[in-house]
């Protein structure tokens, strides 16, 4: 019959660690083995317990339920997606039809402006010693847009007439005579019942209104060039203006002028609604 103190058996386990013997140090080399053979023993664990059937932790039935829960998860996200994609086919109108709902785009014709504005309407020039940057940063903004519109880059040195060569070639005008396109939107099936021209007004700056030439090209473009249809070959119709402020510029060292441009029926008894593009040309 073995003994116990009075304490009770906490005070035995007491008694009994500070009886053991102090462990001996380990070695680095043998803390490393140590953590080696019990990671390997947890990672067999880990993989396939014997005791308890479990393979990564889970056993058999509970991978099955788990893979059956996924399955059906996905199954159902791919159905709704199945439906979701046939739902658009089946609704979506053909290239022959056209957009079903338009009428809100044919409402109104409107255009775009390239050299793109650099603020929210301004066309800005900086007063530079040199201006070919600036030259070639328009140009490339505007074969940019030209390209958008249909225009290959071998047809854009060759797209105005010798009288407009200013607004043509490699730099497509100067900061003292800017060119400015309007490139036309292209709406499926519109076809205006007249022929189009265009026209700018002079709204408000420094610029002295006697002093400033405005040469528009073309003067008109015929309702067929406006028929966007299937056809991929489509080139927006536009329109260019060459701004000479070359007579303002001798009078102020900053010259800006704001503009307003749109399409004009040929036909004036044709009503046609168009977007009046405001624009301002700024050189400081």
């Amino acid at each position: 019959m073995s003994s116990t103190s009075k304490n009770g058996p906490q005070a035995d386990r007491m008694l009994s660690v500070s009886t053991n013997e102090p462990e001996e140090k380990l070695t680095r080399r043998e803390r490393l083995r140590v953590w080696a053979n019990d990671f390997k023993k947890r990672a067999k664990l880990t993989l396939h317990n014997k005791e308890t059937g479990e393979y990564l932790t889970r056993t058999p039935s509970s991978w099955a339920k788990i893979g059956a829960f996924y399955f059906v998860l996905y199954s159902c996200l791919a159905a709704f997606f199945a439906v979701c994609l046939t739902v658009f086919l089946v609704t979506i109108p053909s290239i022959e039809e056209g957009p079903r709902f338009s009428n809100i785009i044919t409402e109104s014709l409107g255009v775009g402006i390239a050299p793109r504005p650099s603020k929210k309407v301004s066309i800005s020039y900086v007063r530079e010693h040199d201006l070919a940057p600036q030259r070639l940063n328009t140009a490339k903004k505007i074969k940019n847009a030209l390209y958008r519109a249909g225009y290959s880059t071998d047809e854009q040195d060759s797209l105005l007439p010798l009288e407009m060569k200013h607004c043509n070639g490699a730099s497509f005008g100067t900061p003292q005579e800017p060119c400015v396109f309007f490139i036309a939107n292209r709406i499926f099936n519109f076809k205006p019942e007249t022929a189009l021209s265009w026209q700018c007004n002079y709204l408000s700056g420094n610029l002295v209104e006697k002093n400033l030439t405005l040469i528009l090209y073309p003067s008109r473009i015929e309702p067929e060039r406006f028929a966007f249809g299937k056809n991929d070959s489509f080139q927006s119709p536009f329109f260019v203006g060459h701004f000479d402020l070359r007579r303002s510029f001798k009078m102020r060292e900053a010259v800006d002028g704001l503009f307003e441009c749109f399409f004009v029926p040929v036909d004036k008894s044709v009503d046609i609604d168009v977007q009046k593009q405001e624009f301002k040309i700024e050189y400081n």
